[in-house]
């Protein structure tokens, strides 16, 4: 249950990838706090698989957002690398984390100014796949496109 509980933290700043952020979110006790030029590419990750450290698996992709409109990125992708940050590395090296820190440094690599861009490599069934967008806003209120 104890992981369960922080997959479910960890939901919440992995969401914040997603969206701009105008006001403090919190996670457990901590407030996690950008600043409101903060966005993101519209992506939903899986909070169970990273705090488990088996990887960043996309789950949704925010209808609008840059994921979605740019194209690139598909449901049941697996992110390896964003721009230089490879995610299986930061996995291995949070082996004593309940997936916290993994979420906060994902959170940070896709989180930017707006129109900044991101490069993001996937394996997607086998293959390597490398694509880049551009960090935007998106809604206060938006679809998420799930499986």
């Amino acid at each position: 249950m104890g992981n369960t509980n922080s997959a479910q933290e960890n939901f919440g700043i992995l969401q914040c990838c997603s969206e701009s952020r105008e006001s403090a979110r919190f996670i457990g006790t901590q407030p996690v706090q950008a600043a409101s030029s903060s966005c993101g590419i519209g992506v939903g990750l899986d909070p169970v698989l990273i705090a488990e450290r088996k990887g960043a698996w996309v789950i949704a992709l925010a209808e609008g957002g840059s994921a979605h409109v740019e194209g690139g990125l598909k449901i049941g992708d697996q992110i390896v690398m964003i721009d230089d940050l490879d995610v299986n590395v930061l996995m291995k090296n949070s082996a004593n984390d309940n997936g916290t820190q993994c979420a906060f440094a994902l959170a940070n690599a896709l989180l930017g100014d707006y129109g900044t861009p991101v490069r993001i490599e996937v394996l997607r069934q086998g293959k390597v796949i490398r694509c880049a967008m551009h960090r935007a806003p998106l809604p206060k209120q938006c679809k998420w496109i799930r499986i």
